[in-house]
């Protein structure tokens, strides 16, 4: 095998670990939908334009759908990056009408690529979005130094994501200034070297692999949540979900679920029925809980009477009845 064909195999299999790791971020990573769904998005914009050029070098030739689909990577990487770096800070990112514009020249150029597939218009028009790309990626470095990082971790990866897709820039422009063959392929290799650059940052950054994120929670999403168990007794709501607690205290529901398991090293489910287990053992002690058992279980939040038993017998091992009289033995 010639160099040319070695760098395809480098190239072809950069792009199969961009579509892999946008398939993990929209099918398995939901922790985050916008941050992820722009991180995988921007992941197969990469992958459909070094794609382009492998396909090229192999048929020396590129269907219109083909070129399309290359121009509206191309055109769509700059966009996605911007927007990315731009809520990767935010603790609440919300897409707005403003950002989503920003897709509508990468969706124009592709529809003028099939249509101009023959002409030498399409030529321009990759050279147009390359240097529109170089223009966006100067936009996300500016936005990446004078933002404040809360996480070193999101500083670290927001900088190796810039790194890769100008690794990437070098290599298309170089693609653009060569009129051999064998340099249009050493460029599709410099472009994979960009990919694997923030594969491997993506493998060491729990930013895209790795989950547990709660120890970084601010401390206030803490306070916040611990005042709602502790004091607002948010657990007496009967019917309450993960949904309605998470719009109630103005919070995402996957850090309402962290914030949660870091604090009572706990599920949400597990720690409201511990908490009106606790409260209700509390009330059992009490003169007026001998006889009022089932009472007192819906005023700490249980829907049913048998959903209460359950989760008594669950945490303590015995039934109200059996709790109570052990505690009159006990305190004899």
């Amino acid at each position: 095998m010639n160099l040319e064909g070695l760098l395809g195999v480098f190239a072809g299999i950069a792009v199969a670990m961009a579509l892999f790791l946008a398939s993990y971020l929209a099918f398995i990573r939901k922790d985050d939908p916008i941050k992820n769904g722009l991180l995988g998005f921007l992941f197969v914009a990469v992958a459909l334009r070094i794609g382009k050029s492998i396909i090229f070098y192999i048929l020396y030739d590129m269907a219109a759908v083909g070129l399309a689909a290359g121009f509206l990577g191309l055109a769509s990487i700059g966009p996605l990056l911007l927007v990315y770096i731009s809520e990767s800070v935010n603790k609440y990112p919300k897409l707005n009408l403003n950002q989503l514009l920003h897709l509508v020249i990468p969706v124009l150029g592709a529809i003028g690529c099939f249509v101009f597939a023959e002409t030498p218009y399409v030529s321009l028009l990759y050279q147009s979005a390359t240097a529109v790309l170089f223009m966006y990626l100067a936009a996300s470095w500016k936005l990446h130094l004078v933002r404040e990082h809360k996480q070193q971790r999101l500083e670290s990866w927001n900088k190796n994501l810039l790194l890769s897709v100008s690794i990437i820039l070098v290599a298309l422009i170089y693609q653009h200034v060569t009129d051999e063959m064998s340099d249009y392929m050493v460029g599709s290799g410099i472009a994979a070297v960009g990919i694997y650059w923030f594969l491997i940052a993506a493998l060491k950054s729990p930013i895209v692999f790795l989950k547990n994120e709660g120890a970084e929670l601010p401390h206030e999403i803490l306070n916040k949540v611990r005042f709602a168990f502790e004091e607002d007794e948010v657990f007496k709501t009967s019917g309450i979900t993960i949904t309605n607690l998470s719009k109630h205290l103005d919070l995402p529901a996957y850090q309402l679920t962290k914030a949660i398991k870091l604090l009572y090293n706990k599920s949400f489910p597990e720690s409201v029925n511990s908490f009106r287990i606790k409260e209700m053992k509390t009330k059992l002690l009490a003169e007026e809980g001998y006889n009022k058992i089932e009472t007192l279980a819906y005023e700490v939040g249980f829907n049913t009477p048998s959903a209460f038993y359950a989760a008594f017998k669950k945490h303590t091992g015995m039934s109200p009845k059996e709790y109570q009289q052990r505690q009159v033995l006990e305190s004899a």
